[in-house]
């Protein structure tokens, strides 16, 4: 049922850029591939009363006041500077998908048509995936609860954690596509939202390497603990210490003889600490 929310019915929350120990920020080069099913098909104004809202579609849990407020006063005074909202087409009518604050904005403004970029329809899911994506690169951060709840949830539910029909993306894979979040807490937020998913991609791993007590591969637990330390040295600004290249040194050589005893992993030797490369 398609339904239209009062500014009232939102309230403000706090976004990815706050501390949280169980929040980890991962940030990748690389670009996303996906499957796109949107479908451009023109761009147009419409009255803004014949575009139908429901905060299913929301790439986010709630809107902002404040931010809404803010573009308010631009519609008021520069409005050519707004891009377009996204709709697509629905029974018969237009449904609103990406633009939720400048929705209420331009409602807040008296602003009577909107520019509007019309898209064929497409699932729920990859609908909220897209207006979360899209307020990666615009508009206000997303909240920690909005990167899982809409951004995660809803790429999953959208099927693009698949390679084919069968086969799954790594949780590397995942957490290059949503970018937001490193792969580790996307393997704790599979075990818990999605355990069915979480159990496969178990399996899947298991069949084709060893894995530790504490179910990571042999790759993840040597990439973990390179990353850490990376991070260190990172975060420190100035060449690693001697200090901090014996311990990732130890580290290495520590992760390498916890998995050796596997029939089904080959370990090359363990380099020299005079020939180790740290």
């Amino acid at each position: 049922m398609i339904v239209s929310r009062d500014i009232e019915d939102y309230e403000e929350e706090d976004t990815v850029n706050d501390d949280d120990d169980e929040w980890s920020l991962g940030g990748f080069e690389e670009e996303p591939e996906l499957k796109r099913e949107e479908k451009l098909k023109e761009v147009a104004k419409v009255a803004l009363g014949d575009i139908f809202v429901t905060a299913e579609n929301m790439g986010r849990i709630k809107v902002d006041p404040k931010v809404i407020s803010q573009y308010a006063t631009i519609y008021r005074n520069d409005p050519e500077t707004m891009p377009p909202i996204k709709v697509m087409e629905k029974d018969n009518g237009l449904v609103l998908i990406d633009g939720f604050h400048r929705y209420e904005a331009m409602k807040k403004a008296g602003v009577a048509f909107a520019k509007v970029e019309i898209y064929e329809e497409m699932r729920t899911p990859y609908v909220v995936f897209l207006a979360a994506q899209s307020n990666m690169s615009h508009g206000k951060p997303l909240s920690k609860k909005d990167v899982r709840e809409r951004l995660f949830k809803s790429y999953i539910k959208a099927g693009l954690h698949k390679k084919g029909r069968s086969a799954f993306k790594s949780y590397r894979d995942i957490a290059r596509d949503l970018k937001l979040v490193e792969y580790t807490t996307i393997r704790n937020w599979m075990k818990q939202d999605f355990p069915s998913i979480y159990k496969a991609l178990q399996k899947d791993t298991e069949e084709v390497s060893y894995r530790t007590p504490e179910g990571r591969s042999l790759e993840e637990r040597i990439m973990e603990v390179t990353e850490q330390h990376l991070k260190e040295i990172i975060t420190a600004s100035m060449p690693a210490s001697k200090r901090t290249k014996e311990k990732i040194r130890k580290q290495l050589k520590a992760a390498s003889e916890e998995l050796g005893t596997s029939p089904k992993v080959k370990l090359m030797p363990i380099i020299p600490e005079h020939e180790c490369p740290f």
